[in-house]
């Protein structure tokens, strides 16, 4: 059983919805960032880690995915193409897409609206943020259209970090497209069975 340390407002969130994708067992430990928990797992404090039956910890969202997919996904859950293939360097591209223009805008506004000290933070930075999640959302449109999923028919790591970004940029307060083609694949991904039951799951009393 595999032990995932971080809490579920966190990128933490990506991980107990892969978990529930392949339907794997799983213990969690609501760890925030920079917490006796997160620093003893990640020498940077941050979330999440995942701890394996073996011992071994993993840290970092995105290579917790890859490291779940490439050993336990298939077509009809998380899929992830073979290393060296055409489809595998696809998807990778894909991902670091995602956290390029997506995730790392919003990382970086909440880093500094939260994490940063008093002196160093820096309102004018918002608009800033906004400006370049609005045109990753634009490369976005153009990578979905037509596709039900970023690769195609298969559900995979990209949209599972597209998923979270959703949801992470309406709790922040930056704006989604409500009737675009980004829109309705927010909708489809955020539907799925799997999110539902990982924040069921992880919710705390």
């Amino acid at each position: 059983m595999y032990t995932v340390i971080g809490n579920p407002n966190t990128k933490a969130l990506r991980v107990y919805w892969a978990l529930e994708e392949l339907s794997l067992e799983y213990d969690f430990i609501p760890a925030e960032p920079h917490s006796t928990w997160a620093k003893a797992t990640n020498l940077s404090g941050r979330v999440p880690s995942l701890r394996t039956e073996d011992g071994v910890n993993i840290t970092d969202s995105v290579a917790i995915l890859n490291f779940l997919s490439d050993r336990h996904g298939n077509d009809t859950t998380l899929c992830s193409f073979p290393i060296g293939s055409y489809e595998r360097a696809q998807q990778d591209g894909i991902t670091q897409f995602c956290c390029e223009q997506l995730d790392g805008p919003l990382s970086l506004y909440q880093r500094n609206s939260v994490f940063h000290p008093s002196s160093l933070r820096c309102p004018e930075i918002r608009s800033i943020v906004n400006y370049e999640f609005s045109k990753g959302l634009t490369v976005l449109e153009k990578k979905i259209t037509g596709r039900e999923f970023l690769m195609g028919e298969v559900f995979s790591i990209p949209d599972i970090i597209c998923g979270h970004c959703a949801g992470w940029a309406i709790s922040l307060g930056f704006g989604i497209p409500q009737a675009n083609e980004v829109s309705d694949y927010f909708k489809r991904v955020r539907r799925r069975r799997s999110l539902k039951l990982a924040l069921k799951k992880t919710r705390q009393p």
